[in-house]
């Protein structure tokens, strides 16, 4: 956008993907502006995904800590093998000569 792209395909296909995800946000949002800053003093929406009960880091039986460590594994997984695709056709690349 700042580099004057406002019409180029890709803010367009962005724009497709941003109303898609946004077609279910509800709910207003109080914020304060003060010399340049803006701060979010309140927020209420009938459709929230926030929950106290899930927000603690203390021992409870809905979020096993233990659990993050495969998901961090399992998320990583498509990195790694993507990785691995992509050295394999650098070594396939002829070199170029300098």
């Amino acid at each position: 956008v700042y580099n004057g792209f406002w019409f180029a395909p890709e803010r367009e296909a962005l724009q497709v993907y941003f109303d898609h995800v946004a077609s279910s946000v509800t709910g207003t949002a109080r914020v304060k502006l003060y010399k340049g800053s803006a701060t979010v003093v309140g927020r209420k929406a009938p459709k929230s995904l926030y929950d106290k009960e899930l927000v603690t880091f203390e021992r409870d039986s809905v979020y096993n800590q233990a659990d993050a460590g495969a998901f961090i594994k399992l998320s990583a997984l498509r990195l790694r093998v993507r990785s691995r695709v992509e050295a394999k056709e650098n070594a396939l690349e002829p070199q170029k000569a300098e």
